[in-house]
């Protein structure tokens, strides 16, 4: 017996098709493969790839503001503090000491002058020493960093 993602009905195995690509079971019974593909066929059931960023971003606020979507959020959010605590203290540091200090606000990027930057942190035990990154160049900085490592 297997569970359906979509009806959550309790059904027998051959209820679910197998998958050509990897020889196992599908987590959708026939029944509910058989209408999300009447949906696609109209047009009415488009996947992630095809929906419009806007699009997706309205799906993801309509989904965190359910219950749901707020218990996932705060179990993500929480397992990388738990995992990242020293990280995490020095950016509340530093946020909190840019309220009061205007020296501390955003700088434009130390490598291409982009105004849009992130605080990047060196050593995250002085939390106010950081060196201000565009997105591109910090992943960039990360990356510099994984390799040295």
């Amino acid at each position: 017996m297997q569970i359906c993602k979509k009806c959550s009905m309790e059904l027998p195995e051959d209820y679910f098709p197998v998958r050509a690509d990897s020889g196992k079971r599908r987590t959708s019974c026939n029944s509910c493969l058989k209408e999300y593909r009447l949906l696609w066929r109209a047009g009415l059931n488009q996947p992630r790839h095809i929906q419009t960023k806007e699009e997706r971003a309205a799906k993801m606020r309509s989904y965190l503001a359910t219950d749901k979507g707020k218990q996932a959020k705060r179990r993500g959010g929480g397992a990388w503090i738990e995992r990242n605590k020293e990280k995490r203290l020095a950016q509340n540091k530093l946020n909190n000491a840019q309220r009061y200090d205007p020296s501390l606000n955003p700088k434009p990027c130390v490598r291409c002058g982009s105004s849009k930057t992130h605080a990047h942190h060196e050593d995250y035990t002085r939390p106010l020493d950081v060196i201000w990154l565009c997105p591109a160049h910090h992943a960039e900085r990360h990356r510099e960093l994984r390799q040295q490592a």
